[in-house]
């Protein structure tokens, strides 16, 4: 009876959480911190047109990298924008909503991947509202960037591996390693920063494979096949150079000078982020 009670809190402080982490980050969403900028609405834009057309604006059919203004974007939260845009249309709810529900969804993940670590519920509502009441989770969840959805994708395959590697009930083994394995994909072609600690990750885990005897070493087939096909896609990826996005500036061919120019401009047009 006892442990019924603790279930039942536990259930109402998690979903106390997830109801509470949505409210921030979803009141006065097209507002706060700041209307949406140009790179949120480019990638909204995006998503509307891949939804319509499948191209984007120079009618490029499915492209892995978009031109923009000369920066590249990655093609992650074009694609997941799609999904949005079918339901909003072309507006500013859905150049965040998908930053918005990765930020939420977080909470649960976290929420699992602390019980699965830690074998202890009440750490693992702690850390779901931790996450909740993050500000720099607030924050990245209310703006129509790469980042919180990169975070998302990427920490909900560390669980769903973890699990793996910890379970020796899982059914249908492949189908786990094949949806970490699109998890880490679209990570990677989501945010810059994930193409290079995904590879390092991974690899760490393959060193992991020669601890004998361990978890690891008896999951080594799939921890090498994940480590080689993630670092080939990624490398492969990168090799054109408009597939690098922000992650080279020389793609701009802006001079210092330049750029100094364009963030005065920025500032009379009050579209700013250091004025805002």
């Amino acid at each position: 009876m006892l442990l019924l009670l603790v279930d039942k809190k536990i259930k109402i402080l998690l979903y106390g959480a997830l109801l509470f982490g949505l409210f921030l980050r979803v009141f006065s969403l097209i507002k706060l911190p700041f209307p949406p900028d140009g790179d949120e609405v480019a990638f909204g834009y995006y998503g509307w047109s891949l939804g319509h057309f499948a191209s984007d604006e120079y009618s490029r059919v499915l492209p892995l990298n978009f031109p923009s203004i000369g920066d590249f974007k990655y093609p992650g939260m074009a694609y997941l924008n799609i999904i949005p845009a079918i339901f909003f249309g072309l507006n500013d709810i859905t150049t965040r909503i998908v930053s918005a529900l990765s930020g939420t969804f977080l909470i649960l993940v976290v929420f699992n991947l602390a019980k699965l670590i830690f074998k202890n519920v009440f750490v693992s509502v702690a850390s779901a509202w931790f996450i909740a009441l993050s500000p720099w989770g607030i924050i990245e969840s209310r703006l129509g960037y790469e980042t919180m959805s990169a975070t998302f994708l990427v920490t909900l395959a560390v669980y769903i591996l973890l699990k793996l590697l910890n379970s020796k009930k899982i059914k249908r083994k492949y189908l786990s390693w094949l949806s970490i394995f699109l998890l880490l994909v679209l990570a990677s072609f989501t945010y810059a920063a994930a193409r290079v600690f995904i590879p390092l990750i991974l690899l760490t885990l393959v060193l992991f494979t020669f601890i004998k005897n361990s978890v690891f070493e008896k999951n080594k087939k799939g921890i090498r096949v994940l480590f080689l096909s993630i670092s080939a896609i990624v490398v492969l990826s990168v090799i054109p150079v408009a597939n690098r996005g922000r992650a080279s500036e020389d793609l701009l061919k802006v001079t210092p000078s330049q750029l100094d120019r364009l963030q005065q401009i920025y500032v009379q047009a009050g579209s700013s982020k250091i004025k805002t």
